[in-house]
């Protein structure tokens, strides 16, 4: 990083942290969001009619916080018997997925917790269509893609307010909270 003439990053956050962590020179570094393709994105409005659909979309790996949705999730389960959790995106690092799989099991939630693997952004709609809220426990979200994506198909998002990209943008609106203590984000 430090040797490169120019830099291209997604998020304003992320060169913040290129230059403040690596000390890369901030005149290196070029902001080029990546967006989302919202003609594959279908809105949908929803109504809760029984228990409620989560569902989180991000790789299965440390920095999304996986074993932390899954303590949120059943805490929320705990409050709303029957509700249930689809999980979309691709495993990226086997051993914490064992991990989480063990603590689903702990927790006797397994019934209740589906994993569905990638998923293309054509297909998307469709996948959660039956959903009623994206949850996002990321601990680091430079860009927040599934956020902006979730909300542009009509569902409304908790996700973490700490280390989160997508909530210097969308934190001022009613359909999205950012949120980094649990007992708040289950009120």
């Amino acid at each position: 990083l430090l040797s490169a003439k120019n830099i291209v990053t997604p998020s304003h956050m992320e060169k913040r942290q290129l230059v403040e962590v690596y000390s890369v020179l901030e005149e290196k570094i070029h902001v080029v969001p990546r967006g989302i393709q919202t003609h594959f994105l279908k809105p949908k409005i929803r109504t809760l009619n029984g228990p409620p659909k989560f569902c989180s979309v991000g790789s299965i790996k440390p920095q999304k916080n996986t074993l932390g949705l899954i303590h949120l999730f059943a805490k929320a389960a705990a409050i709303y018997p029957g509700a249930t959790l689809q999980v979309i995106g691709p495993v990226q690092n086997i051993e914490y997925f064992t991990k989480v799989q063990a603590e689903i099991d702990r927790l006797k939630i397994s019934e209740f917790v589906e994993f569905n693997g990638y998923i293309p952004p054509t297909q998307l709609s469709k996948a959660i269509e039956k959903t009623h809220l994206h949850l996002s426990t990321s601990t680091c979200e430079t860009f927040g893609r599934s956020i902006f994506e979730t909300l542009a198909l009509g569902l409304p998002n908790i996700a973490r307010k700490s280390e989160n990209a997508s909530a210097e943008f969308l934190e001022h609106l009613p359909y999205a909270r950012f949120i980094d203590d649990d007992r708040k984000a289950l009120e």
